[in-house]
């Protein structure tokens, strides 16, 4: 899961859409 924080770049726009549906 720290490698995906890394990326931060374009995970970030996942994370937030993630963060919606949840």
């Amino acid at each position: 899961m720290e490698k995906r924080r890394i990326l931060g770049g374009r995970d970030q726009k996942h994370l937030a859409i993630a963060a919606e549906k949840r």
